[in-house]
């Protein structure tokens, strides 16, 4: 069963805040819907895709090698 936008998100779409401080103040992102969502569910009230509470950092998933030159 395929994942599809209905359109029902505008309402929940959030606005105004930077964006390093959205999941701080407690937004979520539809990663269907591609945007963020204010409410208190853990799933998209359009799509029913669990929704995102923290962002993808990618720096801190890569290892440091001190020692290797």
């Amino acid at each position: 069963m395929a994942v599809t936008c209905k359109g029902i998100c505008d309402r929940y779409k959030s606005e105004g805040i930077a964006m390093k401080l959205k999941y701080q103040e407690g937004q979520k992102r539809c990663s269907s819907c591609g945007i963020f969502i204010e409410c208190k569910g853990v799933r998209c009230p359009c799509c029913s895709m669990i929704l995102r509470t923290n962002a993808r950092n990618r720096r801190s998933k890569i290892r440091k090698f001190d020692g290797y030159q």
